[in-house]
């Protein structure tokens, strides 16, 4: 129904047919899959995150998880086929799936859907201020866009997962300006 109303963005989707991922490619809209709710999810419910629910087979059964992640990660990797833009994140401030994990997001599309890391970093920023209808702001390296990015020590085109561990982010720039730099290393006196 989304995707014949023609709504500019559908989240999750993890259970979409062919016909509407062509209804989709059509319009233009985007996708936000939320990979990683489902990944932590399960997780969390193999740690026995959800007693009330008892048992991790009796959890499976009741929500059917390890389905959804199968059906997610075909059908992503068909949308990305179609040409229909695949973002980042969704579903992010839960105890199992807490704000500022969102690298995670960026390692399953590279991980699980086969993703190469730089269409991950592009759904994460371009393809997000498409979305935003902020592309004239943000959302690449540009002059006269804000100089809003972080600093990595290492490669996420080689290594995808260094993103998720903050301990990696050597500065943080907004709009031009340090709000966070490496810090100096120490002096140490013999």
């Amino acid at each position: 129904m989304a995707a014949r109303a023609r709504v500019d963005l559908i989240d999750h989707a993890t259970f979409i047919d062919d016909e509407t991922l062509d209804l989709i490619a059509e319009s233009g809209a985007f996708v936000a899959p939320g990979l990683d709710y489902i990944v932590s999810t399960l997780e969390y419910a193999k740690e026995g995150g959800f007693p009330w629910l008892g048992s991790y087979q009796n959890f499976m059964e009741k929500t059917h998880y390890e389905e959804e992640l199968e059906a997610a990660i075909e059908n992503v990797g068909k949308a990305q086929r179609r040409g229909i833009k695949v973002l980042i994140g969704s579903d992010f401030g839960f105890s199992w799936c807490p704000h500022g994990t969102y690298g995670r997001e960026l390692t399953h599309l590279v991980k699980l859907v086969g993703y190469k890391p730089m269409d991950a970093l592009v759904a994460a920023t371009k393809l997000g201020a498409q979305a935003m209808r902020m592309q004239d702001k943000i959302g690449s390296l540009e002059p006269g866009k804000l100089a809003d990015l972080i600093v990595v020590d290492g490669d996420p085109l080689d290594d995808i997962p260094i993103l998720e561990d903050r301990r990696n982010i050597t500065h943080v720039m907004k709009g031009g300006q340090f709000f966070r730099a490496a810090p100096e290393p120490a002096l140490v006196t013999v």
